[in-house]
């Protein structure tokens, strides 16, 4: 006896397209591990910069709806500014801070040394 043939359907299953972004994103993931490990190591400095930019990007946006305050990390994830896969952390393995001033927001990374407020910080906006 022949089993029924499996369809795509949008009743309680996953569409097409879904399966199709998913596809693209493991794709897009392996060929970025693949030119990570040929290249050696991905600095830190530029992992800082980028990940700070993602913070500062979720900070502002939080701040454009409360404009009267600064946000911490773990506001913005519980808000749902920041994704769970939002790197919190520098990659040294400092918890990144988020500084606001009267004209702008910035984040601010130890650096190597796990020290704020020394010449190896690596900033982010401000």
């Amino acid at each position: 006896m022949k089993s029924a043939p499996r369809s795509f359907s949008n009743t309680g299953k996953v569409s097409r397209a879904k399966v199709g972004a998913a596809a693209v994103l493991v794709a897009f993931s392996a060929i970025t591990a693949v030119v990570v490990a040929r290249a050696g190591t991905v600095d830190p400095k530029t992992v800082a910069t980028e990940s700070g930019r993602h913070v500062l990007g979720a900070a502002e946006a939080w701040q454009s709806e409360n404009p009267a305050g600064c946000p911490t990390l773990t506001e913005l994830a519980e808000s749902g500014y920041l994704g769970s896969e939002a790197r919190v952390d520098d990659p040294w393995g400092s918890r990144f801070r988020i500084v606001c001033s009267e004209k702008a927001a910035s984040v601010r990374s130890a650096g190597p040394d796990g020290r704020f407020g020394t010449v190896d910080d690596v900033l982010v906006g401000g």
